[in-house]
């Protein structure tokens, strides 16, 4: 069988289960012992020791989220837009509620006996978390942030994402996660470093960082995704939650860094994945800009045939011009640094991390396909 590459990461304090990033792809049915193509190794079928927090309406991961639902009975389905900010779709509407015990985190939920998404595109300023008492169905859902679109929970204000020794045109850097973003391409000053941030719960990667020059917010990371099932989650197509690709820069000018991929977790009491693919990529960094004209901006990930990394942008017209770093993939452990400038040609912008995949609880380990390989965690 032909399967997609994913790497593994250093588990998160107080998580049970696998973590990964980049993409990942169910390649056995749940419970079965296997390889995959790549080489990974399956789990033998053991049960994971770490309960769900379940109830009729309560529900969740204390290392993650935890709150009490109005639960709708029956059959939810939800499909196109669904805007977090407000908590609904043009048809449905979901709840605003906090973490257990905290007054500040809160995510966007849409809780039922069974609950059904199909092509779902998330955008919005919180976490979307999804239960089901019984049964959760996702067949296609998008929580990747782009050029005109937020993904869910992430437009955070991260100043500890920046790094305050870019100087003059150099590039940003990427934004890190689960994965390192990559630096920022140097011009007539320092590209920018790629920071690292600390966090719990449901959080995000670090925003891609602007250039020297600039004094705006960088581009965003990928959304956050939370699905909880009582009972069987079952998927088909692609969860992605990819980091926006980053802006070219201005004429003379370095370029932004590419966002982060952002956080996809699943957490049930068994899963039926089939071919489902989960990807939290990081976006390409942007191309810096010479004297005769601005960079281009790197394509979002959500418009490259995933998991294959996405390129930087390319560097400004008349020769000379710095292009942008790839963003990671399951192919790229880090982002890609920005290529270099010069007095007037500004740093290409560094390629964004990985997101974190979390993959939680269950009656076995979904298979990975591509053997370990250890990286930084945030």
């Amino acid at each position: 069988m032909t399967t997609r590459t994913g790497l593994v990461v250093a588990a998160l304090a107080g998580y049970a289960g696998f973590v990964s990033a980049g993409c990942y792809q169910r390649v056995a049915a749940t419970g079965d012992a296997g390889n995959g193509s790549s080489g990974g190794s399956g789990d033998g079928g053991a049960p994971l020791d770490t309960p769900l927090l379940m109830g009729s309406s309560c529900f969740g991961d204390p290392s993650l989220f935890t709150t009490c639902a109005n639960v709708t009975p029956g059959v939810l389905e939800i499909a196109g837009t669904l805007d977090t900010t407000n908590c609904k779709t043009p048809e449905v509407a979901g709840e605003i509620l906090h973490n257990t015990g905290s007054n500040t985190a809160a995510a966007c939920v849409f809780a039922a006996d069974s609950l059904t998404l199909t092509g779902v595109v998330a955008t919005g300023s919180l976490p979307l978390v999804l239960y089901g008492t019984s049964r959760l169905e996702i067949s296609g859902l998008s929580a990747s942030s782009g050029s005109n679109r937020v993904g869910p929970g992430a437009d955070t204000d991260q100043v500890a994402c920046l790094d305050s020794t870019i100087a003059g045109n150099g590039g940003g850097a990427g934004g890190s996660h689960a994965t390192l973003g990559g630096p920022g391409g140097q011009g007539a000053g320092k590209g920018g470093s790629a920071q690292t941030v600390t966090g719990s719960g449901l959080v995000t990667g670090c925003n891609g960082q602007p250039p020297g020059v600039e004094l705006t917010q960088g581009v965003l990371p990928g959304g956050i995704v939370y699905a909880v099932s009582g009972g069987m989650l079952t998927g088909t197509g692609v969860i992605d939650a990819n980091g926006q690709g980053g802006r070219g820069g201005a004429t003379s000018a370095g370029a932004f860094g590419g966002g982060a991929g952002g956080l996809v977790a699943l957490s049930a009491m068994d899963y039926q994945l089939g071919s489902m693919e989960i990807c939290a990529i990081g976006g390409g960094g942007g191309g810096g800009g010479t004297a005769s004209g601005p960079g281009s901006a790197a394509i979002d990930p959500p418009n490259m045939s995933v998991p294959t990394a996405a390129p930087g942008g390319n560097g400004g017209p008349g020769g000379g011009g710095a292009s942008g770093g790839p963003g990671a993939s399951s192919d790229n452990a880090a982002g890609g640094g920005g290529g270099p400038g010069s007095g007037t040609n500004g740093g290409g912008g560094g390629g964004g991390g990985l997101g974190h995949i979390l993959v939680l609880h269950g009656s076995a380990n979904p298979e990975i396909s591509q053997p370990t390989a250890e990286h930084p965690t945030n």
